[in-house]
């Protein structure tokens, strides 16, 4: 039986519905072959997640040895601990913690991190998780 295009058309897309409303899969396949974004942790902690972006990214001028603004961030105890100035750098969910403040996309440190998710991970740990350790 012969049909015009406009017949066909509206029986593909009555079929398709159909299959939609019988939540039928039509070969809409999941692509296997692209690579997937990791998730974020659910739980921050410093050893896994904070530890390796500091590590990569402040110690060479926040180390142990002559660390600038006498900040060391090669320790957790270090990390929590005062610079120069005398004020605690991390606060458990402070918001206002100059640690998160100086990593912000605003902050004089940003431009350290070598991504947007890092910067991400660490005001989590600050402000969410309040420094949890491991």
């Amino acid at each position: 039986m012969y049909r015009t295009p406009v017949a066909r058309l509206a029986m593909a897309t009555a079929a398709v519905a159909c299959a939609a409303a019988l939540g039928l899969d039509l070969g809409c396949a999941e692509r296997r072959d692209l690579p997937s974004s990791p998730k974020p942790p659910s739980r921050v902690t410093y050893e896994a997640d904070i530890r390796p972006i500091f590590e990569a990214n402040c110690v060479s001028c926040h180390g142990a040895t002559n660390p600038a603004a006498n900040y060391s961030m090669a320790s957790y105890e270090e990390v929590l601990g005062n610079g120069s100035d005398g004020v605690p750098n991390a606060i458990p969910g402070d918001v206002q913690s100059l640690l998160l403040q100086k990593s912000l996309t605003t902050g004089s440190m940003n431009a350290y991190y070598d991504n947007l998710d890092e910067v991400t991970l660490v005001e989590r740990w600050v402000v969410e998780d309040s420094l949890v350790r491991q």
